[in-house]
């Protein structure tokens, strides 16, 4: 466990996590604070123990998985609203 200084700074569930290089980055999830499935990329810095903010996915989405091929990241389907609703059938790519 992390110490509290370290815990992740959107907090959320039904997130999809992947780890690139020296980072693990957490993507979308849902929360009670919105209604709208979180389209927030986060990236915790392994070497340095920081969180850093890596830009958003075109559509915020929850309950997806993200999975690495050649260099990029890739996040398919999910749901748009807080506890299912809005099916996605789009798939995003996060070059770095």
């Amino acid at each position: 466990t992390l110490p509290n200084s370290q815990n992740l700074p959107t907090q959320r569930a039904g997130c999809t996590t992947v780890s690139i290089m020296d980072h693990l980055l957490v993507i979308g999830g849902e929360s009670n604070a919105q209604e709208d499935a979180y389209s927030v990329v986060e990236a915790f810095d392994v070497d340095r123990g920081e969180w850093e903010h890596w830009g958003s996915l075109k559509a915020g989405r929850h309950g997806t998985q993200a999975f690495m091929c050649v260099g990029t990241v890739f996040i398919a389907s999910g749901s748009a609203l807080r506890v299912g609703g809005n099916d996605l059938a789009s798939i995003e790519m996060l070059d770095f």
